[in-house]
């Protein structure tokens, strides 16, 4: 009995040994890694902004093809979130704040742990550095269950270069085929829409743009607007010197429709007009090489644009139906020909023109010196002419 008494007490005190162990290992951990990719710096930084495409790389730790994940009506930007169940592993990511094209702060729960992501991006020679950094602490059976296999530093440091990797070969692949064709003269149909008017850098349009398509689709959907087609975009101005331009996001509707002054969204309707139409298969970050073709192409054959025309880009296959960047078609459309002069047009005449009838003699008014009022003289106003007893003013 005595024996078994100290092996009990042996194994107690190796239990409470262990206890103590863990508990004074560190609990905090910072951890942080880079990669350098082949892709420009904003398509990376809007790639990883947008939730919906983390299922394309599962970066995220204890992530695989047979992850299921749920994401907020909006997927980009401050207070869009994302989670994700893998067999028993689930968790949650939030967008806290992003500076646009530079740095996303992100928070994570994944069981009782929870962390800080830190995204930073930085341009290189025709390349962009990624920098993630994890932040977060442990509970004791997280401690406890790192210390049994291989630490957490090094489990967190694996799990961020196999996501690294998996962002960098997707990406590269997917984001560097694309092709532009030119198409040649087309006639852009007209359309009625629902828009979002707006503005911003050149360098921002891609961004915008895949943020208001979303809350578009859900506008129209919750009004049971008849969609007909696929989203595009008018541009009022695209200046390329300043970096530049206003524009209106819209979703093509089967019927007119108006709106509130002071809507977020507005009604309208796109003409129908004459075009240069340049096709784009690839990823939004080559739209503007697209445009500089286009423009080259009007150059050399001496095409004339039309300088009081509209500016089309309309998303043919988009990241509502495949989120391969290779896959999306967008089709541009430059204004091309004479612009319409309204002054030129004659009227149309409806009925035979009548000359008006010949207009009465005036009659003077006679004043006499005893009747001669001294009230100032009426002034002249826009309200009918009241009625007198005065026959002289008849």
């Amino acid at each position: 009995m005595k024996i078994v008494k100290y092996i009990f007490l042996l194994l107690l005190l190796a239990a409470v040994a262990l206890t103590v162990f863990v508990a004074t290992q560190a609990g905090s951990y910072d951890i942080k890694e880079e990669k350098v990719i082949n892709i420009p710096r904003a398509s990376l930084f809007n790639y990883i902004n947008d939730y919906s495409n983390w299922n394309n790389i599962n970066i995220l730790t204890d992530t695989d093809t047979t992850t299921v994940y749920t994401f907020s009506d909006t997927t980009s930007g401050p207070g869009a979130y994302a989670s994700w169940k893998t067999g028993e592993n689930e968790g949650e990511i939030k967008t806290l704040k992003i500076k646009d094209l530079d740095s996303i702060v992100q928070s994570s729960a994944a069981g009782t742990n929870t962390s800080k992501i830190y995204w930073t991006f930085k341009d290189t020679l025709n390349s962009t550095k990624v920098s993630v950094r994890l932040k977060g602490n442990l509970s004791f059976t997280e401690k406890a269950y790192a210390l049994l296999n291989g630490g957490t530093e090094e489990q967190i440091e694996s799990a961020l270069q196999n996501g690294l990797q998996k962002l960098k070969t997707f990406l590269t692949n997917e984001i560097n085929n694309y092709s532009v064709a030119i198409k040649g003269k087309a006639v852009k149909k007209d359309a009625y829409y629902i828009g979002y008017p707006t503005t911003s850098s050149i360098n921002g349009i891609n961004q915008r743009v895949a943020s208001v398509i979303p809350r578009l689709l859900s506008f129209v959907k919750a009004n049971n607007m008849g969609k007909n087609g696929v989203p595009f975009v008018v541009y009022d101005k695209y200046d390329r010197l300043n970096n530049s331009a206003a524009y209106t996001i819209c979703i093509p509707l089967k019927e007119e429709i108006f709106t509130a002054p002071g809507s977020e969204f507005v009604g309208g309707e796109l003409k129908s007009f004459t075009a240069l139409k340049t096709t784009l298969n690839g990823d939004y970050s080559h739209l503007k090489e697209a445009w500089n073709k286009a423009y080259s192409h009007i150059a050399e054959k001496q095409m004339e644009l039309n300088t009081t025309g509209q500016y089309v880009e309309v998303y043919s296959v988009n990241m509502q139906q495949t989120r391969q960047p290779s896959k999306w078609v967008t089709d541009i459309y430059f204004p091309i020909g004479k612009p319409v002069d309204t002054l030129a047009i004659p009227p149309i005449v409806t009925e035979p023109l009548v000359s008006p009838p010949p207009r009465p003699a005036t009659i003077p008014v006679r004043t006499t010196t005893q009747n001669r009022s001294t009230r100032p003289a009426a002034t002249t106003t826009s309200q009918p002419a009241q009625p007198t007893d005065n026959p002289a003013e008849r």
